[in-house]
This record gives structure tokens, C-alpha cells and sequence, in this order.
């Protein structure tokens, strides 16, 4: 069995009626919710400091974070989860994969064979407005059940340590491309928080139970693939990133039109996002090609266009100006 306590989501039948299992958690049956909502997977950890925040302040502050300047601001506030919901006892974390994403939302772009490379996902419903849309069931559930209690649902929206409690939820472990790795989805997963006020004991989890012992083990042995696939040396021995290097962070987060030589020079057809690091780990198995789309339809679209087009996906966060900024830029 990999997890101690897997997706409770095999239901017992009895004169045609499904019923829930006796003796059923509560933590369980989240999880047997979550899975039929489409979640991977879904983990619970007792709140408390990040363990992992002097390593990410020391990260700031050798100016890895390029000119996400957000980052900074919110720095302090990750110490601990408190800062986005008072009095905060548990989080619980949800796991959403790439292929179930792209199994459920198809790509708003037709098929194309040449043109500039879009990360699978950002052709597709913003997966914010996905797992939040998910996660929000989660606690409309909770939320019967408690009416005191408190809840709050974030995607990429609050100042947390997020790859660090989805470890501490038993979700995975930290790979040398720097992401989590989930034991069955690989790398490819996007994740969705629920805090709240509930502790483990209430929400069905022993104290010591939230972490999973197969997600203690390095993911990696000797595999460099990730390393030596990263076109500019992003990624460190040491398993941290340095976004001023990174091709994600200068098509998707960098916000004027310069662009050092050398790393022009490498984004290799990428107009919007770079997944070599997911694309060459074991662990992803085979993801979806990148979405394709000629370089001249992008000179040439008009606002009402994009809009029209990219309305409610992540490009729309990018915007016209700068995703014609890319295209130029791969000339």
C-alpha cells in the first residue's frame, strides 16, 4: 500500500444503496469527496511555523526572486499560516493533476504544429478558479458540520510556504527541479489550500499521522534529468531555483520588455511558460505536447481578440502586451 491511509473512495453496496463504510473518518471521507471532485489527492498537516522560512528569507535575499517583488512583501507573513487565517489549527491540502486538468477543461486553441510553445495548462480554465471551485465544496461540507468553525481556501493567493506543507501533509516530497513531487502524479500538480480553525483530532486525523512515510524518501537517487535539461542553469545542486535564469519567470513574470542576450538566446520556441524540468522527470510519465500558436497570429490580435480567446485562462493574466512582447522576442 503506498499511502497508510489512501482516497477512501470504494463504497460498500447494499440493496442497490451505496453507503459510507463503517467506521469511516472524517479525514477520510474528505478524501473520498476530493477524489470524486476530481482531486488527486488530499492531505491534512497541524498548523504551526514553517520550518523551511530562514531558508526562503536567505533565498530573497540573494536576490533569487528576480523582480517578483510580491514575494517580498508578503516575506514575513510565511513564517506562519496565521497570517491568512487568525488561529488557524490545520491545513488541508489538495492535489490536482496536470492530466486531469486537461481532462476536463479542453484547450481554447486549435491544433497547431509550428509556431510559439504554451505550457499545456495555460491554454485551458485558470486552474486557480479550478481547485478553489473544488476546494470550496470541501468546506461547504465542513462548514455544515462545524458552523463555528473557521475556513479559508487559497490558490496562489496568500503568503504560505506551499510546497513545504504539502510535504508536511504527506503530498510529496521536494525533487532537484525544485518541485513537489507527488508518489503517483509525479511533479505535474497544481496545489489548493483549505485552512481552518478545526484541529486534526476534529477533522479526523491522529497527531502523528500526517505525514505519510513514503513521502520521507528522496524522490530523485542519482537522476539529474531536470538539471541537465534546464536550458540555462537554473536549477541548483542544492534544489533551489534562481529565477533570474528561470524561462517561466521571463515569459510569464517579468514585467518590462528587456531580456538579457543569453537567456533570449535559449527560450527555444517557449512564448509562454517552460516545462523541461516536469517533461524529462521519471516521475511525469507522459505529459501533453505544449499548444501551439504561429507567432503572426499573436502580432496581429487585437484586444477584443485575446479577450474573446484567452478569457478565463492564465494568458489572460498575462495580457496581450506581454505575450506579444514574447513573440517578439523569439524572433
Amino acid at each position: 500500500m503506498l499511502f497508510p491511509f489512501p482516497f477512501a473512495g470504494a463504497r460498500e453496496k447494499s440493496a442497490g444503496q451505496t453507503r459510507k463504510p463503517r467506521n469511516m473518518s472524517l479525514l477520510q471521507e474528505l478524501r473520498a469527496s476530493a477524489q470524486k471532485l476530481g482531486l488527486t489527492d488530499l492531505g491534512a498537516a497541524a498548523a504551526g511555523p514553517a520550518q523551511g522560512y530562514e531558508r526562503f528569507r536567505a533565498w530573497l535575499d540573494e536576490g533569487n526572486a528576480a523582480r517578483m517583488t510580491y514575494l517580498e512583501r508578503g516575506a514575513e507573513a510565511r513564517r506562519h499560516p496565521e497570517s491568512v487565517l487568525p488561529r488557524v489549527r490545520s491545513l488541508l491540502v489538495g492535489v490536482l493533476s496536470l492530466k486531469t486538468l486537461i481532462d476536463e477543461n479542453p484547450s481554447v486553441l486549435p491544433p497547431c504544429s509550428s509556431g510559439g510553445a504554451i505550457v499545456p495548462y495555460a491554454v485551458r480554465r485558470d486552474y486557480h478558479a479550478v481547485l478553489k471551485e473544488k476546494l470550496h465544496t470541501l468546506r461547504a461540507h465542513l462548514a455544515e458540520r462545524f458552523p463555528d468553525g473557521r475556513f479559508r481556501v487559497c490558490v496562489d493567493s496568500a503568503p504560505l510556504l506551499e510546497k513545504e506543507w504539502a510535504h508536511r501533509s504527506g503530498l510529496g516530497s521536494y525533487g532537484r527541479n525544485t518541485l513537489l513531487i507527488h508518489p503517483t502524479a509525479g511533479p505535474a500538480v497544481f496545489l489548493g489550500f483549505l485552512l481552518t480553525t478545526l484541529s486534526l483530532e476534529e477533522l479526523g486525523c491522529a497527531p502523528n499521522d500526517e505525514r505519510r512515510p513514503s513521502v520521507l524518501t528522496d524522490p530523485c537517487g542519482g537522476c539529474r534529468r531536470c538539471l541537465d535539461a534546464c536550458p540555462t542553469g537554473a536549477l541548483r545542486e542544492n534544489r533551489t531555483l534562481d529565477a533570474r535564469r528561470c524561462l517561466n519567470y521571463w515569459n510569464i513574470e517579468h514585467p518590462g520588455d528587456d531580456i538579457p542576450e543569453d537567456i533570449r538566446a535559449r527560450l527555444g520556441g517557449c512564448l509562454f511558460g517552460c516545462d523541461r524540468c516536469q517533461r524529462v522527470c521519471p516521475h511525469s510519465g507522459t505529459l501533453a505536447p505544449p499548444a501551439r500558436v504561429p507567432l503572426e497570429t499573436v502580432d496581429k490580435m487585437t484586444p477584443e481578440e485575446f479577450q474573446t480567446l484567452f478569457d478565463g485562462t492564465p494568458l489572460a493574466r498575462l495580457g496581450l502586451e506581454r505575450l506579444q512582447r514574447n513573440a517578439r522576442w523569439l524572433r
